[in-house]
């Protein structure tokens, strides 16, 4: 499972939680969005660079949950076919479906959370077909995260279906004061990919701020890293309005060495050419999608220039 870096598309950083669908038809979190951008994907040739994970982040839900099976059921007026039927759709089209879920009481904006609801939720993410799972901390007790997640973990794999499992709770533990504070070991176990640091911005300061915190923590984030499980710095911003075009070649340069994730957070139809080319870089993405696996590690510093490091499928460059 995920034996690259996951590549693809998360409705997050540029949608957020908007659902006013009568004012912002076309921004809003729904089936007519998550199709548009399939259709994108498709059409011009992203999924065949690799970008195939459509995942769909927070406020997708009806606000209460199924009174009778206490299953999550899609918003049903902006998701009308259920979502379900969005996973049969992206799965015609040759891509793969993420959803959201969160391990607490409520979502980050107040949807139904799986505490209490985590073998229900199982079987359900299995029952949509969804290839890929986020499940995020928000309203959650610290102390139960890494028990809870892991008992996730297992029913995921229990329900016989292949599901990237995305965790976001080292994100809401100060482990970069007391790196003691999470057991590695059981977190490379559990998850494919994680969640570090807090939510990326659409600012420099916001992305100098994650590069940092990973050269800060250069003696531990390296050697999680590999195929299977992976650092997550969180989404790409090319495509919307917070960086320059420099800003943005840092950002897309530090990710693929970093060996993230690449997911897009912007609107595919309105893409500037400057993101466009970034995102396509072949060189870029042959470093990101190396089968080596190793992340980049921080060599020193001179006149506030990084040096980083990464070895290519068994090759070391600079």
């Amino acid at each position: 499972m995920a034996t690259l870096p996951p590549m693809g598309w998360m409705t997050w950083q540029r949608f957020r939680c908007q659902i006013d669908c009568h004012n912002y038809a076309d921004d809003c979190i729904s089936e007519k969005l998550i199709k548009r951008t399939a259709n994108r994907l498709v059409l011009d040739g992203w999924r065949d660079l690799g970008y195939r994970y459509v995942i769909i982040d927070d406020c997708w839900p009806e606000r209460k949950r199924d009174s009778k099976t206490n299953e999550i059921v899609a918003d049903y007026k902006r998701f009308p076919n259920g979502i379900k039927s969005v996973g049969h759709y992206l799965h015609s089209k040759h891509l793969l479906f993420g959803i959201y879920l969160d391990y607490g009481t409520q979502t980050c904006e107040g949807y139904p959370g799986s505490m209490n609801y985590l073998e229900v939720d199982a079987d359900s993410v299995a029952k949509w077909e969804a290839d890929y799972v986020k499940m995020d901390g928000c309203n959650s007790p610290q102390k139960s995260m890494s028990e809870g997640y892991g008992k996730f973990s297992k029913l995921l794999n229990a329900t016989g279906r292949p599901i990237v499992f995305s965790c976001s709770y080292p994100a809401y533990i100060p482990w970069m004061k007391n790196t003691s504070l999470i057991d590695w070991k059981r977190l490379i176990n559990n998850c494919n990919l994680w969640r570090m640091l807090g939510d990326v911005q659409d600012s420099w300061s916001s992305v100098i701020s994650i590069i940092n915190a990973y050269k800060l923590q250069n003696d531990v984030l390296p050697k999680l890293a590999g195929p299977g499980h992976w650092n997550d710095p969180d989404m790409l911003l090319m495509g919307n309005f917070g960086l320059s075009d420099d800003q943005k070649r840092v950002q897309m340069g530090m990710w693929c060495m970093f060996a993230a994730p690449l997911l897009i957070s912007a609107d595919m139809e309105k893409l500037d050419n400057f993101s466009v080319s970034l995102l396509r870089n072949a060189r870029l993405l042959a470093i990101d999608q190396d089968k080596g696996g190793h992340q980049a590690e921080f060599i020193r510093s001179r006149n506030d220039v990084q040096m980083w490091m990464r070895q290519l499928d068994g090759d070391p460059i600079g």
